[in-house]
C-alpha cells in the first residue's frame, strides 16, 4: 500500500477547507434571503396568479430555504449536501430565469429589496460553478454510500441539532406569514374602517360593477356610471405607468386614477386631470390596469391600452 505524503494531505486539506468556506456563505445567504423574504410575506400580500407568486409557495420556499440553511452551517454529509447543493441552485436559476424572460423586475429573492431577476440568475449560476467545482468528490450513487459519510451517532446528533434549530426558527415565522391579513375587496361589498390593507384582483371583476366607485370622489364617480369609458388604474411611482400615461395624456377616452403612495408628484405626469382613490386604505395591485366600463359595469380588463 503507498503511503500518504504531506503533498497529498495538504490540498486535501485546501479543498475540504474551501468547501467549509463555500457552504457556510452559501448557508448565510440564504438563510438570510429566507428572512427577508418571510418579512416580505408578513407585511406584503402576493401579487399574480402563477404559482411563483402563490403566498403558500413562498411560504413552503422561506421554510425549505431556512432549513437547508442551517444544514449547510452545521456541516452534515457533505457529500450529499454539495450535490443537493447544486440540484438547489439549478431550480433557483430556473425560477430566476422565467421571471426575467417574461420581463419581471425583480425577482422576489430579497423580500422588499427590489433586485433584478437576471442579476439573481447571475449568481446563482455562479454558486452552481462554485459547488461543483468545491463540493466533496467521490460520490457514488448509492444511498448507503451518503449515509456512511458520518458516523452514526455523530450524524444523528447532527440531524436533531439542525432540526432542533429550523424548529426553533420556524415557528415563529410561520406563523407570522400564514396569520398575516390581507383583504381581498369583493365587487357588491364594502371595506370596514378596521380592513387596512386591501388587495385588488381585477380580472376578477369582469360583469359586475366597477368595485371602485365608492372609493373615489363624487364628481368622478358620476362619469364612471354613464356611457362607456377606458378607466386607467396607475400609481405615480411605477415606471410603466409614468411611459404609458404620458402616451394617453392627451386622449380624452380615458379616465385616470391614482392609487395613494409615499411619491406622490403629479409633476412627473403630464395629464389634465385624475382622481385619487381613497388614502383610508393600502391599495395592493399590480400597475397600470386598464377597464373598460359601460354603465358602471366591467366589460374587460388589459394590462395594456386598446386592448379592453
Amino acid at each position: 500500500m503507498p503511503a500518504i505524503t504531506e503533498d497529498v494531505i495538504k490540498p486535501q486539506e485546501s479543498v475540504q477547507r474551501s468547501w467549509t468556506i463555500l457552504r457556510v456563505l452559501i448557508g448565510i445567504i440564504l438563510l438570510t434571503a429566507s428572512c427577508m423574504k418571510a418579512h416580505m410575506l408578513a407585511t406584503t400580500p402576493m401579487l399574480g396568479d402563477d404559482i411563483l407568486h402563490s403566498r403558500w409557495f413562498n411560504i413552503l420556499v422561506v421554510q425549505f430555504e431556512m432549513f437547508f440553511g442551517i444544514w449547510l452551517l452545521v456541516g452534515l454529509m457533505p457529500k450529499l449536501t454539495g450535490l443537493a447543493s447544486i440540484g438547489c441552485f439549478t431550480i433557483f436559476a430556473a425560477a430566476s430565469g422565467y421571471k426575467a424572460v417574461t420581463g419581471e423586475s425583480s425577482c422576489g429573492c430579497w423580500g422588499n429589496i427590489d433586485v433584478s431577476p437576471w442579476y439573481t440568475m447571475i449568481f446563482d449560476l455562479f454558486a452552481i460553478g462554485l459547488l461543483a467545482w468545491f463540493r466533496p468528490k467521490g460520490i457514488v450513487f448509492q444511498w448507503k454510500a451518503f449515509l456512511n459519510e458520518m458516523p452514526e451517532l455523530k450524524r444523528f446528533k447532527c440531524v436533531g441539532i439542525v432540526t432542533t434549530i429550523w424548529v426553533i426558527l420556524a415557528v415563529p415565522v410561520a406563523w407570522a406569514m400564514i396569520t398575516a391579513e390581507f383583504v381581498t375587496l369583493v365587487p357588491k361589498s364594502l371595506l370596514t374602517k378596521n380592513e387596512k390593507n386591501v388587495v385588488l384582483k381585477p380580472f376578477q371583476w369582469i360583469d359586475t360593477e366597477f368595485p371602485l366607485l365608492p372609493y373615489i370622489d363624487d364628481s368622478s364617480r358620476a362619469k364612471l356610471i354613464i356611457d362607456r369609458k377606458t378607466v386607467v388604474l396607475f400609481r405615480f411611482d411605477c415606471k410603466e405607468c409614468k411611459q404609458l400615461i404620458e402616451k394617453l395624456s392627451n386622449k380624452n377616452e380615458y379616465v385616470f386614477i391614482a392609487i395613494p403612495s409615499t411619491e406622490d408628484n403629479p409633476e412627473i405626469f403630464s395629464m389634465p386631470e385624475y382622481s385619487m382613490l381613497s388614502d383610508q386604505y393600502e391599495w395592493w395591485v399590480e400597475t397600470p390596469v386598464f377597464f373598460e366600463l359601460e354603465n358602471g359595469i366591467v366589460k374587460n380588463v388589459s394590462r395594456e391600452p386598446n386592448k379592453t
